[in-house]
């Protein structure tokens, strides 16, 4: 099984006094060599004779989603029900007395392949900085740029 785990963590305590000595990279790179040096996280120890995770990726299929994109008002972002629309003419409508309930499944390696352009313009588009999630290479250990976030009020 696959799960998004947030981690959080005060820079000062980690040898980040200055604002300019938090960046994304350094706080990646902090949380990666904390979570790998924790045995009960990643590793052979744990509650039970084993550990949360077997391994972990920074950002992994999450990579992204820590940036404000637009919604729908059914819930999905909005980038992503125009591409579904403009791949494969809509969204499947989940509740017939409700047409406005839709659900926008995934796209197959060829749809994202052959449509890299209008992945990267609708995630422009509606607020998305960097490569789009689609253009993402899902087990870069340490993730990217936006994977790590000041927490702020949005967030």
């Amino acid at each position: 099984m696959h799960y998004r785990f947030f981690a959080i963590l005060d820079p000062k305590q980690h040898g980040m006094e200055q604002p300019e000595d938090v960046t994304s990279s350094a706080v990646r790179s902090t949380v990666q060599n904390i979570l790998e040096q924790d045995t009960t996280f990643c590793g052979d120890g744990g509650r039970f004779g084993s550990a949360l995770a077997d391994w972990f990726v920074i950002g992994g299929r999450w990579s992204g989603a820590l940036q404000n994109i637009e919604e729908s008002e059914e819930g999905n972002d909005k980038w992503t029900k125009e591409l579904h629309i403009l791949l494969h003419g809509a969204c499947k409508v989940v509740h017939p007395d409700n047409p406005i309930a839709t659900q926008c499944y995934g796209f197959t390696d060829k749809d994202i392949k052959e449509n890299a352009l209008a992945f990267q313009q609708a995630w422009e588009k509606h607020g998305g900085k960097g490569k789009n999630p689609y253009a993402r290479d899902t087990y870069n250990n340490n993730g990217y740029e936006d994977d790590a976030m000041l927490i702020t009020q949005e967030i």
